[in-house]
């Protein structure tokens, strides 16, 4: 038998592992990673890492759409990080569940796990962690159709996150911009956005955001009567 120190080791490992199959995009394999880490985690008793196990395994399900399933996880490591006390962690966990809510258009559940981690970040400035908070601020505002606050929540979280060369944050503050541009016919503006949304997401390999960048100018070409650059556009992001 291993001792715990060292089971400890191959739980942390596995979900690395997970971690590196999450970037190839194959569900069932980061799934199961994700479960085989939490086993060894369990039997270990680190319920920080298996808060970890627990968020991996919400990505995955929030990957493929199935909103309840990644709540549903979220919050199993979001009660093992409040009883442990891991202040940072929870923060972040907080942040990754308002997403959930946002994407099911759950937006005042989402704020009020915004509001508790921003109240961390007060305390502790974490690098990053203001540029997230700013996101799902600003993807409230979009989805809720306030445009105008849409666009000045992004442009601060594009300073904050230039500042510390965040560059998944840049991208996204970029497309939103770019598509509440959109929103208020201002097309030359959007198409700046855009681009430059597209250039960013194209230099960190992001095919999310790849994908989002190419929908916004399909949108914007669409919005503009022109069709054939439209269906161009349309072909590369689906």
């Amino acid at each position: 038998h291993l001792s715990g120190r060292w089971n400890s080791r191959i739980g942390q490992n596995v979900n690395l592992l997970g971690e590196v199959v999450l970037g190839d995009g194959e569900a069932n394999n980061r799934y199961t990673h994700y479960l085989e880490a939490l086993k060894v985690n369990e039997q270990t008793g680190n319920k920080e890492l298996q808060a970890d196990n627990y968020a991996g395994i919400g990505i995955v399900y929030a990957d493929m759409h199935n909103y309840p399933e990644a709540k549903k996880y979220h919050l199993k490591g979001i009660r093992l990080l409040e009883e442990t006390g891991q202040t940072e962690s929870l923060a972040w966990s907080r942040i990754n569940l308002a997403e959930m809510y946002i994407l099911q258009g759950d937006f005042e559940e989402a704020l009020k796990l915004l509001y508790a981690a921003k109240e961390v970040y007060t305390t502790l400035k974490k690098a990053g962690m203001d540029a997230s908070i700013l996101t799902m601020e600003g993807k409230i505002y979009f989805k809720q159709g306030n445009y105008p606050a849409a666009i000045k929540t992004f442009f601060t979280c594009l300073k904050v996150s230039e500042e510390i060369e965040e560059k998944p944050s840049v991208a996204d503050a970029y497309n939103y911009i770019g598509e509440s541009y959109i929103k208020q016919k201002k097309y030359s503006a959007a198409e700046v956005y855009l681009k430059k949304g597209l250039s960013v997401s194209q230099e960190i390999g992001s095919l999310e955001r790849i994908n989002n960048s190419y929908r916004g100018l399909t949108a914007l070409d669409s919005a503009q009567g022109h069709y054939a650059s439209a269906l161009l556009h349309y072909k590369l992001y689906i």
